[in-house]
């Protein structure tokens, strides 16, 4: 069973971008709900160790799950 953790405003984080592919570096700025704001930063500024997480894509009106780009 994987284990969820809640990111905390302020956590550093690397995740692929869901447009380009390509490996981001950013610093969580809002968390509300399931839901937050990550500002991009650059890997010098994310430092040795960021959070690597997953993020999942908003959901676009009419299209199914399988649909979202």
């Amino acid at each position: 069973m994987e284990k969820t953790v809640k990111p905390l405003v302020g956590t550093t984080v690397v995740f692929e971008d869901a447009y380009t592919g390509a490996e981001t570096y950013g610093r969580i700025i809002h968390v509300s709900g399931d839901s937050g704001v990550i500002r991009k930063i650059t890997k010098e500024e994310a430092g040795a160790n960021p959070r690597r997480i997953f993020p999942k894509p908003a959901p676009q009106p009419g299209k199914s799950e399988d649909e979202w780009t």
